[in-house]
């Protein structure tokens, strides 16, 4: 039989493991298109503040840490359609950049308009902000986790 004091101490390391697992971050091994990232201090402080002042329970569910070139490049050619020009290209090209993916419910966010007698919108999921070395955040996109994967450029 345990003593009542080796129980308590058992159900408070239990109750700081749940915690620990309940409140992080999710991102701290996500694998994104072959590259292998980890909770990035940019995505768990100033993007995700960012990301908070739409729904404060938003959560960081990828960060990849890339460079402003890279950034660049993968911006103007992820879609086949469409090639719009990054407003990251005036930077430096070596100049650190994180991209981080959060979920949460992002209402407010604009959206395109709806077709004449469409049923409502749901709101955003998914965002995903780059956060630059000098610590401007931008919104580069917001949309669904079922088309707005978690991906970034594959560095060598």
């Amino acid at each position: 039989m345990l003593s009542r004091e080796l129980m308590i101490r058992l159900g408070a390391v239990a109750i700081t493991a749940c915690l620990a697992l309940a409140c992080g971050s999710g991102a701290a091994a996500v694998h994104v298109r072959g590259v292998q990232t980890v909770d990035q201090p940019e995505c768990l402080n100033t993007g995700l503040a960012f990301a908070r002042i739409s729904d404060a329970g938003a959560s960081l569910v990828a960060s990849v840490p890339t460079t402003v070139g890279e950034f660049v490049h993968w911006e103007e050619n992820r879609s086949k359609s469409v090639r719009p020009s990054s407003p990251q290209r005036g930077r430096v090209s070596g100049e650190r950049l994180v991209m981080c993916y959060y979920d949460g419910t992002f209402a407010g966010m604009p959206m395109p308009p709806a077709p004449p007698n469409a049923a409502p919108r749901l709101p955003y999921d998914r965002i995903l902000v780059a956060v630059m070395n000098d610590g401007t955040v931008r919104l580069v996109s917001a949309g669904y986790r079922g088309s707005l994967p978690a991906t970034g450029p594959v560095l060598p």
